[in-house]
């Protein structure tokens, strides 16, 4: 698996004027980078914004080229402060849902994973799909376990949902499958 780089993309800016600066840096705050460039801005610096993001050096230059056509020099751009918030936006939130789906799909691979033929495992899912109905009654609960674990032996239904064999077996006979 490829390692991705993770830092931010910052947006600078000279006070009183306007040009934006678009750069990244390797860390997740730009505050190391921002301590530096205000050395160089001899009225004052603002930080308009940043992304935390993975492969911010991706992500600066897809912005750069987003924006060339507004490209002064460099990383100077002739940008507004409100495009650069709608740019964190969008990109904070398409970072969150990346890390959303990543969760989901490692939990998914971790079911999939998972051998469902063990008794351990038809147990868990028989305990799991049994919290489902607890608003049945016994025999409706029977009625339910049996079409959905088949294979499964009486005494581990019988148990799974807290009655006896006896009782299990005389509740099957009254019903219709």
């Amino acid at each position: 698996m490829i390692k991705e780089e993770k830092g931010c993309v910052y947006f600078f800016k000279h006070k009183g004027l306007t040009p934006i600066k678009i750069g990244y840096s390797s860390h997740e705050s730009p505050i190391s980078r921002f301590d530096q460039f205000k050395t160089y801005a001899p009225y004052g610096a603002e930080i308009v914004g940043f992304i935390k993001t993975y492969n911010p050096s991706n992500l600066e230059t897809e912005l750069h080229n987003k924006y060339s056509s507004k490209r002064l020099k460099g990383e100077w751009f002739d940008i507004s402060v409100l495009l650069v918030k709608k740019e964190i936006d969008y990109h904070t939130l398409k970072e969150d849902k990346k890390k959303e789906s990543d969760f989901q799909l490692a939990w998914a691979k971790s079911i999939i994973i998972k051998e469902p033929n063990t008794k351990a495992n038809i147990k868990d899912d028989l305990r799991v799909f049994i919290g489902t109905l607890s608003d049945l009654t016994s025999k409706e609960k029977i009625k339910i376990i049996v079409k959905k674990f088949p294979k499964e032996s009486i005494t581990v239904l019988s148990k799974s949902i807290g009655i006896s064999r006896q009782t299990f077996y005389k509740h099957l006979n009254n019903i219709t499958l």
